[in-house]
């Protein structure tokens, strides 16, 4: 909103208002090529990290595990969006990497992406 934005500006952050906003994903991406970022690091909660994968605008993946359960029905996911309602329907990573941080995991992967009978795998 207008507020956010004009507190973000105050601080020397860019505000930058694309057409559709958030919902066209597509065109924030378009805006941000114009301006020759080729990588984006997206790290806006579960339903910013679903929106992405949902549209198929995810080439690299790195989630981390840490050594603690939170556990419970309104436990906060990692990923929302529409998700998969089976395991053979749900996002498949190859070319995975496994690093230990101290007591942490990160797995990084590529994910390959499946529409009927065409695999389309991006990297």
């Amino acid at each position: 909103d207008a507020r956010n934005a004009a507190a973000l500006e105050t601080c020397g952050v860019e505000v930058v208002r694309v057409r559709e906003g958030a919902g066209n994903l597509g065109a924030i991406l378009d805006e941000l090529g114009r301006r020759a970022l080729t990588s984006v690091l997206v790290e806006g909660g579960a339903r910013v990290a679903g929106a992405f994968i949902d549209a198929g605008l995810v080439n690299k993946v790195s989630c981390f595990i840490a050594p603690i359960i939170i556990g419970g029905t309104d436990a906060p996911n990692a990923i929302g969006g529409e998700g998969a309602t089976t395991i053979a329907q749900a996002l498949k990573l190859r070319d995975t990497q496994i690093t230990a941080h101290g007591r942490d995991i990160e797995i990084t992967g590529y994910p390959s992406y499946v529409t009927g009978d065409v695999q389309q795998v991006t990297r």
